[in-house]
């Protein structure tokens, strides 16, 4: 097995960050944009079982990527999530009409890629 290093949820979040940084071409015309990542810490609020979740939680975070990056305008919207030191992602691919799940080591067990993306519905 390779050997891979922890990638923390700050890093993560720095990366999502630049992920849905700003080019020069995107200032001007929003509808170019179609790709969005989610922080890892808005994506471990999504994934609470559903006694726990609060919507009130995730619209801060929400409304700030909209009023940036158009959501609506988006055909693929990434979700990291780092479980045991290793970091997963979750893809709602809207030109498809699907949700998958990329684990680069196959540690997620089927059972959690199944409630992960159920709750990511």
């Amino acid at each position: 097995m390779k050997k891979y290093c922890d990638i923390s949820e700050t890093l993560m979040a720095v990366y999502c960050q630049v992920f849905n940084g700003r080019p020069e071409k995107y200032l001007f015309d929003k509808d170019h944009r179609k790709k969005i990542a989610f922080s890892p810490f808005f994506t471990k609020k999504l994934l609470l079982s559903p006694s726990q979740f609060k919507s009130s939680e995730c619209l801060d975070e929400l409304i700030k990527l909209n009023s940036i990056l158009n959501i609506k305008t988006a055909d693929l919207i990434f979700f990291p999530v780092i479980i045991q030191r290793h970091w997963v992602l979750m893809c709602l691919n809207v030109l498809h009409s699907n949700m998958n799940l990329f684990d680069s080591l196959n540690l997620t067990p089927p059972e959690d890629s199944e409630r992960m993306l159920k709750n990511l519905k």
